[in-house]
Order: structure tokens, then sequence, then C-alpha cells
């Protein structure tokens, strides 16, 4: 499975959620892709994406033809899965912290579709 991080240099909410997927990484297998939208290859690649609004970076979306979490039973405060595709942003309006217990229901429903 590819997991893409979708932040910015010098975000701390970025930065925590690095760690936090790193942190996941020990135990589970999947490889990490970084996406700084504040460099060249970043940019075009958050461009050519498209899903993901500028406003709730960090996000994080998972690489293949999946769908889209369900937004309706949703119970992850700081953080609403995409429109369209397999991921989550950031919610400032509601806390902005994608959680841990988070990130593991994005990777096990990924898992159960792939």
């Amino acid at each position: 499975m590819i997991v893409h991080l979708w932040g910015k240099q010098g975000c701390a909410k970025c930065k925590a959620l690095h760690n936090r997927l790193e942190k996941i990484q020990q135990t589970r297998d999947f490889t990490l892709v970084y996406h700084d939208i504040k460099t060249i290859e970043g940019l075009v690649a958050f461009c050519r994406h498209g899903s993901i609004n500028g406003n709730t970076i960090p996000a994080v979306t998972i690489e293949g033809d999946l769908e889209s979490l369900d937004r309706k039973d949703w119970n992850y405060p700081g953080c609403l899965p995409l429109y369209g595709e397999m991921g989550i942003c950031t919610d400032y309006d509601n806390g902005g912290v994608v959680r841990p217990e988070a990130i593991e229901y994005l990777l096990n429903k990924a898992e159960e579709l792939l």
C-alpha cells in the first residue's frame, strides 16, 4: 500500500502527522510518500492530484482506485474524509488534529478494499 502525506515545511501539524505516520509505519506495511507543497515537485503533484484543498493541509491519501470514506458516520473530530478518494484531511473547524485512531481507521479501510 502507498500512503501519501500532503504537507508543507514549517507546519507543526504537518510535522506531527508525519511523525504519527512514521510511528505507525513501524508496525504496519506501507510505503510513505511525503509531498511538500512548498516545493516545485510537491506543488506540481498537489495540482495534478486535485482533490485536496490547500486549506486542509495536512492530508493523507491512499494510492489506488478506492472509494472515499463515508462522512455520514465519521467519528474522528479534527479531520474529515476527502470527497472522491480514499483519504482524510485536516478539519480546522473542529480541532484540526489528525489523530492516530483516524489514521488507523483509514489504513484498515484501505486494506479491506485492496
